[in-house]
């Protein structure tokens, strides 16, 4: 059966490149249009995360809408793997996944060759998992469309102040994470009133 793919984008923290869901709103967003201009994606670009950031669709990136950032790289993924130092699934290339797609479909067949042996494949298997799982607590659901409340930070003296030297783009965001998931937990029938 079809696998319903969901949209990651690269994220650089602490020098490494983790792989991070889009909210399931701004991936069913993106999905939608991409299946909608199929044949000319060119010129689509589509705001996510509240609109802060617009992605860029036959580009593939993702780029900060009202302040200076690298551009992440975006994909539409639905095959992931997990290394050997890996905690966290990673997301094959679309092409690689349209491949693994192609085999899945047809049964395993062992070959032998000339000497007669068949080959095993490598000598340590890698964890590869197909989709992702509808219970992931890691996706977030995605912003109100409207805004009621409107914080200001003030970052101070700066990334001195934090102790893992972080820039104020990332403590924004990083407030901005944990009081969504305040919301949830402390005020969810408020939320669900509207």
């Amino acid at each position: 059966e079809p696998v319903q793919p969901h949209w990651f984008y690269c994220k650089e923290v602490e020098y490494k490149q983790l792989w991070m869901p889009f909210s399931v709103f701004d991936s069913l967003n993106l999905e939608e249009i991409y299946n909608s201009v199929q044949p000319d994606p060119e010129s689509v670009v589509l705001g996510t995360d509240g609109g802060r950031y617009d992605v860029y669709l036959y580009d593939r990136i993702r780029k900060a809408a009202y302040w200076e950032e690298e551009p992440a790289e975006v994909r539409r993924c639905t095959w992931f793997y997990k290394g050997d130092t890996d905690s966290r699934f990673i997301p094959y290339t679309e092409e690689f996944s349209e491949k693994l797609e192609v085999i899945v479909q047809f049964q395993p067949s062992s070959v032998p060759d000339e000497w007669g042996t068949t080959q095993d494949g490598q000598t340590r298997p890698r964890v590869v998992k197909r989709g992702i799982d509808d219970n992931l607590d890691e996706i977030p659901d995605g912003e109100m469309p409207q805004v009621d409340h409107l914080v200001f930070v003030v970052h101070g003296i700066g990334p001195v102040c934090d102790l893992r030297f972080r820039s104020i783009i990332e403590c924004v965001d990083d407030f901005r994470v944990v009081s969504l998931k305040l919301l949830q937990t402390h005020f969810k029938k408020s939320l669900d009133d509207g």
